[in-house]
């Protein structure tokens, strides 16, 4: 559980800023500003702070086995829902992935930094006091593996992420006007695509 929220909040970390200002603030210009992107990170910071407070209070009240299921079973869905509303937002402009993206990236910094601040004690309850520092040496160990893996977890679902959404707004631009565009037929998509010479932003306008 540890290694899963150890790369899950790492992924977040290494794109949550860079998606908010390339792919958001593209499709809601209106809505994602430079000032709505400085309140974004600082939110991310709070709700690490809180995280690590917040649920290590909830921890002792409902046990650090419960503490974690919860980690477990809530982090897949809140990380896949971050390429699905990159591809949303990106088709279908509109504030409900903005959303959905805010708070999952939120919930999932939450219990990034409570992974931090409980694991100690769960290891405590579980192998006693003494052999702490020993597992918590290998579980220091699994974070810093994390940190390779988490982001290029992430990176990988964005492409893909972006490259349905480009795929999906090319389908809808008349052919003729693409070409014009950019400079070659519609059915180049996938070489314009892997060159970087054609973005969600530029189908848009």
């Amino acid at each position: 559980t540890f290694g899963c929220m150890a790369t899950a909040g790492m992924a977040v970390v290494s794109v949550a800023k860079t998606m908010m200002g390339d792919v958001f603030a593209t499709a809601l210009p209106a809505i994602v500003t430079g000032t709505f992107t400085s309140g974004y990170i600082m939110a991310i910071s709070a709700a690490n702070l809180g995280g690590r407070i917040g649920w290590a209070m909830l921890s002792d009240i409902i046990g650090r086995k419960h503490t974690f299921t919860i980690f477990a079973m809530a982090s897949v869905p809140l990380y896949l829902a971050i390429p699905y509303c990159v591809s949303e937002v990106s088709a279908n402009p509109g504030v409900m992935p903005l959303a959905i993206f805010y708070g999952s990236t939120l919930a999932i910094f939450s219990m990034f930094g409570a992974s931090y601040s409980t694991t100690p004690a769960y290891e405590a309850d579980l192998f006693g006091a003494r052999n702490v520092g020993a597992i918590h040496g290998r579980m220091l160990t699994a974070s810093t593996v994390a940190s390779i893996a988490g982001p290029m977890a992430i990176t990988a679902q964005r492409k893909s992420a972006e490259y349905s959404a480009i795929q999906d707004l090319a389908s809808k631009v008349d052919p003729t006007a693409f070409e014009r565009l950019f400079g070659a037929p519609l059915s180049s998509l996938d070489a314009l695509v892997e060159s970087n010479a054609i973005s969600i932003a530029q189908l848009m306008t």
